[in-house]
C-alpha cells in the first residue's frame, strides 16, 4: 500500500513491526498517518492514541480488511477499496494538518 500512496505524492514511511508507529511519525513530524488495522483494530487504536500525543497535529486513517463499526477517533476505511477515495482522504487530512499548525509559533 505504501507504494501506491507514494505514486500520488505522498512521502511514505513503512513502518516494520518492531518499530513503533508513533516514534516514526514523530521524527517525520507526520501531517498524516496511514495506520493497517486489519491484524488487530485494538492495537491500532493504541497505537493512533500515541500518534495523537506524539504529533498532536497528525490526521490518522485507519485501513482495514473487514468493515468495523465503532466510535473511533480516526477515520476507519476499506483497505482495498476504491484507491482514489483512500488518495482524496489523505490529501483532505494534510489539509486540515496543515490549517492546524500556526506559521509562526510563539
Amino acid at each position: 500500500m505504501g507504494f501506491l500512496i507514494a505514486r500520488l505524492g505522498h512521502e511514505v514511511a513503512v513502518v516494520r513491526r518492531d518499530e513503533d508507529p508513533s516514534a516514526v511519525a514523530a521524527s517525520f513530524s507526520a501531517a498524516v498517518v496511514v495506520l493497517d488495522g486489519s491484524d488487530s483494530l485494538a492495537e491500532t487504536t493504541d497505537a493512533a492514541a500515541a500518534i495523537e500525543r506524539l504529533v498532536p497535529s497528525a490526521k490518522v486513517i485507519v485501513v482495514t480488511d473487514a468493515a468495523t463499526a465503532g466510535d473511533h477517533q480516526f477515520r476507519v476505511m476499506p483497505k482495498w477499496g476504491l484507491f482514489d477515495q483512500l488518495g482524496l482522504e489523505i490529501e483532505v487530512a494534510a489539509a486540515s494538518a496543515a490549517d492546524s499548525i500556526p506559521a509562526h509559533p510563539r
